[in-house]
């Protein structure tokens, strides 16, 4: 077993803490949650399944976390857990009650100075992506109320300890106006990236928030819009992720057999490729390739693309694809054996490739024609 999580009662006699107990294969089996006397003694069990103990400001009553409902879970990358809902209790561990309800993961609790609010974080309004925003209910779990709008993730929340107002004591929740959206992303490094042209949505794609960027060692950028603006579930639509990287880097993907439609897009060459493998747009010297999202997300996500420098804006033409020379004169020599052979099993037998590999390039060779010229990228 292992304790952590301890927390002083506002009086100085007892401290609150959470206990953790581990299987054979050295993994959380349970977390129970405890009191003990400053002095060591009187070791006593508060409550089965809980963690994160938090005592009110009169130190009669404990907020505490729980995933003993099992109402929703978060996974890693083996295993998965119950999300966590907010629970008050008395602070001997009697009159436990549960005052959030919902899949997500709710954690953090802390009271205000008067002990009249709880303000906990909670991934209430996007469950499936875990970023958590902060929220304030009552004391008794009604008027649950999100305080942010943030693309980051938001936690641990505290009070100002002077100035404040209570909550409403009876009645009806006091009404507020929906908190408008915030983008902290740092932009910068993206900008100054000058290998090739970077395409981006914006700060904000309609009701997802661009929520981080990444630079990979090989020269890739990475733009994730993983957060919702919305305040309900219901209104968030699939995660986005948009990758740039230059033509020169993988050109084999424009020759990609597994493309299910080739076709012009603003300017650019769109490949669509399945949910799973997505977008790429070949514009100029970058390959920009969109993910995660439907079909008709990302039809709207190409209609979206910009410079990250802001040289672009969304309702101009994208550059034609100048793709290298080894993709053209690949194409060349498919269509030129098709235009002798007349037929996509012979050409596949000449050119030791699969007849979806033949149609394929067919395609993508009638559909750049529809570009006419085009530069090459010198690669």
């Amino acid at each position: 077993t292992s304790n952590f999580l301890s927390t002083w009662s506002p009086d100085g006699k007892k401290i609150a803490f959470s206990q953790v107990s581990f299987n054979k294969n050295n993994e959380v089996a349970k977390m129970d949650i405890y009191t003990v006397n400053q002095d060591g003694s009187g070791q006593k069990l508060l409550s089965r399944d809980g963690w994160g103990a938090v005592w009110s400001p009169n130190g009669k009553r404990i907020a505490f976390g729980s995933g003993r409902d099992k109402n929703g879970e978060s996974c890693g990358s083996d295993e998965c857990f119950p999300n966590g809902e907010i629970y008050v209790m008395n602070s001997d561990g009697t009159e436990q009650k549960r005052l959030t309800k919902s899949k997500a993961q709710d954690t953090d609790p802390t009271w205000s100075p008067d002990g009249t609010q709880i303000a906990f974080a909670s991934t209430h309004n996007y469950p499936s992506r875990h970023g958590n925003e902060i929220y304030a209910m009552r004391a008794d779990g009604h008027c649950q109320t999100r305080l942010t709008n943030s693309s980051v993730s938001n936690t641990s929340p505290s009070w100002q300890s002077t100035g404040l107002t209570s909550a409403p004591s009876t009645g009806q929740c006091q009404p507020r106006k929906r908190i408008r959206p915030t983008v902290d992303v740092d932009l910068k490094r993206a900008k100054s990236f000058k290998k090739f042209p970077t395409y981006y949505l914006g700060k904000k794609f309609g009701a997802l928030l661009l929520s981080g960027t990444l630079t990979t060692k090989d020269n890739s950028l990475y733009f994730l819009y993983k957060d919702c603006s919305k305040d309900k579930p219901k209104g968030c639509p699939p995660v986005l992720e948009v990758q740039v990287e230059s033509v020169c880097k993988r050109p084999s993907l424009a020759l990609d057999s597994r493309a299910k439609r080739h076709y012009k897009a603003r300017g650019a060459l769109a490949i669509y490729n399945g949910y799973e493998s997505g977008t790429r747009v070949f514009t100029g010297s970058s390959m920009v390739t969109i993910t995660y999202g439907n079909r008709a997300q990302t039809k709207k996500a190409i209609k979206a693309l910009r410079r990250v420098n802001g040289r672009n804006r969304r309702d101009r033409r994208l550059p034609p694809p100048m793709l290298p020379s080894t993709v053209s004169k690949t194409l060349k020599k498919t269509t030129d054996a098709y235009k002798t052979l007349g037929s996509i099993d012979a050409v596949g037998k000449q050119l030791k490739i699969t007849r979806s590999k033949v149609r394929e390039r067919l395609k993508l060779a009638k559909t750049l024609r529809s570009f006419g010229h085009l530069r090459r990228s010198k690669c």
